[in-house]
């Protein structure tokens, strides 16, 4: 995930850390955790991304997606591995990332 991303995506917000992790549904040791390069349930990925205005799939533009990066249940790499829901879940941010810029792009021209 791209930390950097979601470090600037905090640093500009109009919340405070503490503020965005009650909003998504996590504590501030969380994020605390996610921010210094812990896994992070594709949920608290989802929710971050609610509370920040981003979609999730911003956080891994430019680099490759490791696998035992994401964990539907904090389980870690096994279970993602085993759980192809968690795997279409992602996916299907993916997919809602570029309709929504396909959207854009037909509102710009």
């Amino acid at each position: 995930m791209r930390i950097d991303r979601l470090n600037v995506l905090i640093k500009n917000s109009a919340l405070n850390k503490t503020q965005i992790a009650e909003q998504s549904a996590i504590s501030r040791t969380t994020l605390d955790n996610i921010l210094a390069g812990s896994d992070a349930k594709v949920s608290t990925i989802e929710n971050l991304c609610r509370v920040l205005g981003v979609s999730a799939s911003y956080l891994f533009e430019g680099e490759s997606i490791s696998i035992g990066q994401i964990s539907g249940n904090g389980a870690g790499v096994n279970s993602v591995n085993n759980d192809p829901d968690i795997i279409n879940r992602f996916l299907s941010i993916i997919e809602e990332k570029d309709r929504q810029i396909s959207e854009l792009i037909s509102k710009l021209k």
